[in-house]
């Protein structure tokens, strides 16, 4: 479910998919050839004449012969392929991030859960301990590694608590939800969310599905056309 709720809130992907949007609306505009100008030119004559001026309208119109049009708009259309690459990329970063702090937030709440039932069980012993001391059944130093291990449980409890605070945080900012959202989170130690192992696919599928060599690919291919812009241009 939070993994759902990232790829709905989260504010870098929002921010991707903005530029996406972007770059959608000027890959379509740039299918359209250039707009025509309206022209206005006005010549005032020499000789003595009731109205001097002459006023000329016309309409101006340029036809991309020279492939320049062509050029830009596959410019454009490789620009939009970069910004949904991007997008693919950005939401497979968030999906590993995310499975990554939920399985050290997970560590660090079962590390809690273990050492409340640690401390748990020395209570009774730190009452004891003394008691047993007093009476002689005790040598009074056997008392004292008790009460140690018992204070390094609390100090290893204070850290754990807090380090888990700060990992809810960050699960918290990569949905996209507020720090002191209600959202009750669970601990689980799967990294993929379902128990199902790693992909055992060779190299090569990995690489051909890899999101981050999709978005260099697709920016080489937009440096092209950007160049034969700049020779159409030119």
């Amino acid at each position: 479910e939070a993994q759902w709720v990232a790829l709905a809130f989260n504010p870098g992907l929002r921010l991707a998919r903005l530029r996406l949007t972007q770059a959608t609306a000027a890959a379509q505009e740039s299918a359209s050839w250039p707009d025509p100008r309206f022209t206005l030119s006005a010549l005032k004559l020499r000789e003595q004449t009731p109205d001097p001026w002459v006023i000329t309208q016309g309409l101006e119109f340029s036809l991309p012969l020279s492939g320049r049009a062509g050029a830009y708009r596959d410019l454009k259309q490789a620009q939009q392929q970069v910004a949904l690459r991007a997008v693919r990329e950005a939401e497979w970063d968030v999906l590993h991030t995310l499975a990554r702090a939920w399985v050290q937030w997970s560590a660090a709440q079962l590390r809690i859960e273990q050492t409340d039932r640690h401390l748990a069980t020395l209570a009774p012993l730190i009452e004891t301990t003394p008691q047993l001391a007093r009476s002689g059944e005790l040598v009074p130093t056997a008392a004292n590694p008790v009460a140690l291990e018992s204070a390094m449980q609390e100090s290893l409890l204070q850290g754990l608590r807090g380090q888990a605070a700060e990992r809810k945080q960050q699960l918290l900012a990569l949905m996209g939800l507020p720090p002191g959202h209600g959202v009750r989170l669970l601990p689980g130690l799967s990294a993929d969310g379902n128990g199902q192992p790693a992909s055992q696919a060779p190299e090569s599928a990995l690489a051909a599905r890899n999101p981050s060599l999709a978005r260099l690919r697709e920016e080489y291919q937009a440096r092209e056309h950007a160049l034969r812009m700049e020779i159409a241009k030119q």
